[in-house]
């Protein structure tokens, strides 16, 4: 059976960087072959239950940080990082991440 990844993408409508990369986080996980949901944490609303994999990453609100991205593997936490990354990084983060846990 072939392995399922998903990006969740954690953001603050206030976060500037968080906006700057929806320009290209979404259809670059996309082309890649990955999933991807977006939560507000101001608002959460229907992806309310996704933040249980926030909470597990950054267990401390005060080393919360905005975007936080995290990758699920059979919807199971695999990776995840703080902070924004330019398109070709944020490319290679997921290229990375698919190496290590693609087995």
């Amino acid at each position: 059976m072939a392995n399922t990844f998903k990006v969740i993408k954690f953001k603050s409508e206030s976060c500037g960087l968080c906006f700057k990369m929806s320009h290209f986080d979404a259809t670059t996980s996309d082309i890649m072959g990955y999933g991807f949901e977006e939560v507000d944490v101001d608002n959460p609303g229907e992806n309310r239950h996704l933040i249980k994999h926030l909470i597990r990453f950054v267990p401390n609100k005060k080393d919360l940080a905005f975007p936080t991205y995290i990758v699920l593997k059979n919807d199971e936490f695999c990776e995840g990082w703080k902070g924004a990354l330019h398109k070709a990084a944020f490319k290679n983060r997921l290229e990375t991440v698919y190496s290590k846990h693609d087995q």
